[in-house]
């Protein structure tokens, strides 16, 4: 998974330059790149503002992988 951040991270800073990338917060540089998926780190850390509602069931399919 952290490669997958590390990589969002980077691409948005070539696409938007380091400035512009630094007022933007994790969700949306990793959603710019990889889309929501389980991998978000918003989402594994709990903070995923869409986690109870849109992305419920995303949410859940990661605690039940992560208690597995």
């Amino acid at each position: 998974m952290n490669h997958k951040k590390n990589l969002a991270n980077t691409i948005t800073e070539i696409n938007l330059g380091v400035m512009a990338s630094s007022v933007m917060n994790d969700c949306y540089k990793y959603g710019m790149t990889w889309g929501c998926d389980i991998d978000c780190p918003v989402l594994q850390d709990g903070k995923c503002e869409l986690k109870n509602y849109e992305n419920k069931k995303l949410y859940q399919k990661y605690l039940d992988e992560l208690n597995t």
